[in-house]
């Protein structure tokens, strides 16, 4: 789940009685897909984003949130195929502090 301002998600699934008791609504969020090299281009990164925002759907949220590797262009440029838009980025010295640099992105869900 993903609060509405782009922050980090918790690393565990947050059960439904804490989810009440949030004062900023959430939504769900996909983090860390990873495709093998060998197994790019093929479709299964577009799939299984497809199948987490068709789950989205399901439980009745309109909205889905991701982050991406600034330093991954192919995969900035994939979500925004799909209709994600840019909520934020990471200011670029925080690659410096975390090793990593992300673009967080959203998408209506129809």
């Amino acid at each position: 789940m993903q609060p509405q301002s782009g922050q980090t998600a918790p690393p565990f699934p947050v059960p439904a009685f804490l989810k009440r008791l949030s004062i900023r609504p959430l939504f769900p969020y996909i983090s860390n897909l990873v495709i093998a090299d060998k197994e790019r281009r093929k479709g299964y990164a577009k799939r299984l984003v497809r199948a987490c925002e068709q789950q989205a759907r399901g439980w009745g949220y309109d909205r889905c949130y991701l982050h991406v590797d600034l330093d991954y262009p192919p995969a900035a440029a994939l979500y925004e195929g799909m209709g994600y838009g840019v909520v934020r980025e990471d200011p670029s010295w925080m690659k410096t502090v975390n090793g990593v640099a992300l673009r967080y992105m959203s998408k209506a869900l129809k």
